[in-house]
């Protein structure tokens, strides 16, 4: 199943879907065959994306019937969680178990199912702008580039999933929205870390920092407040390497995540335009966990499409009433830790 380019794609689809990811993905496998579809992302594709990769009970429980492949997984494949509390000085594990897995490979299956669904995909092409046709709201003209060609297509529905940094969403709502400069170092597993690691300090930030382990690796990540985020990463490290040991040193990467502070930062979409994902702020403001609620709002932007119903928004506004709910919660315990 090869990527198109630009030059390849259509003039017009149902549904234009921005963004590759679990919310892109989620959403191209759930539409109906009868809508002709495509993901548009701005990545070669299959990309690398800065991830911890651990699934959380929402995201095991929706892809369980999916048949998910042994090669997304890494070692050790199921993993507890210890809280490690430095405000209070109190240490715990989570009864749960989570799954580990390889995110680059999480995020190529992913797509291999959207294509199933008789998906076209463009990569390495950006969504520059968009715009409603001079008749009214029944069509969208988005504009796209790729290295060398620029063009236009049209379609009904646009569906944003790309990500912090949305085009869609600061083009449609304009709000802005916290966000933090997730941060994480890749490095031998030379402490042996068996479980994932959260470690809660006011001193680094107001949520989570971790470790996690990946086969032979270790992951050192954490949310940072961006013009703090290179300063607060190192004095991680040093409490890492006084708590645990000696760890050499690794790849650093950094991208950034959304942090919403309240319910309202939560946008769902407009008109014939949806949002999933981070892209509506529908992410954990607490241990950015994003992967969850990106399959489960793919889904159900796809099933609002598929419903062809004049109140579009509305309806995917109600399905997606329990995120919002879960978000709400950790926004609370948020609160409750400062």
């Amino acid at each position: 199943m090869i990527n198109l380019n630009l030059t390849e794609i259509s003039d017009y689809y149902d549904v234009v879907i921005i963004g590759a990811g679990p919310a892109g993905c989620s959403s191209a496998k759930n539409l109906s065959e009868e809508l002709k579809a495509i993901i548009i992302d701005s990545n070669k594709l299959p990309r690398e994306k800065p991830c911890g990769g651990i699934l959380v009970k929402e995201a095991m429980n929706f892809i369980k019937n999916l048949k998910p492949p042994e090669k997304i997984f890494v070692e050790p494949k199921e993993i507890k969680i210890e809280y490690i509390d430095l405000n209070k000085n109190e240490k715990f594990f989570s009864n749960e178990k989570y799954w580990n897995i390889d995110r680059k490979e999480f995020d190529k299956w992913l797509l291999y199912l959207a294509k199933e669904n008789k998906i076209d995909v463009c990569d390495n092409t950006f969504l520059l702008d968009f715009y409603y046709s001079k008749k009214g709201k029944e069509n969208i003209t988005l504009k796209l580039k790729s290295p060398y060609f620029e063009r236009e297509i049209k379609t009904k529905y646009l569906i944003g999933c790309d990500g912090a940094l949305s085009t869609i969403r600061r083009k449609i709502f304009p709000k802005k929205i916290r966000w933090l400069m997730g941060m994480q170092e890749i490095t031998k597993n030379s402490i042996n870390l068996k479980n994932t690691v959260f470690i809660y300090d006011n001193e680094i930030c107001d949520s989570y920092s971790w470790l996690i382990p990946k086969d032979n690796k270790v992951i050192i990540g954490s949310g940072l407040e961006p013009k703090e985020a290179k300063q607060k990463f190192g004095l991680l490290r040093r409490k890492i390497r006084g708590m645990f040991g000696k760890l050499e040193n690794g790849m650093i990467n950094g991208w950034p995540a959304l942090n919403p502070n309240s319910i309202s930062d939560i946008f769902l979409g407009k008109d014939n335009i949806l949002l999933a994902g981070e892209a509506a702020g529908l992410i954990s403001p607490t241990s950015s966990e994003g992967i969850s609620f990106a399959l489960e709002s793919g889904k159900y932007c796809a099933e609002a499409i598929n419903e062809s119903c004049e109140d579009l928004v509305e309806r995917y506004s109600k399905k997606c009433e329990s995120l919002v709910k879960r978000i709400s919660e950790k926004l609370n315990l948020k609160k409750m830790k400062k």
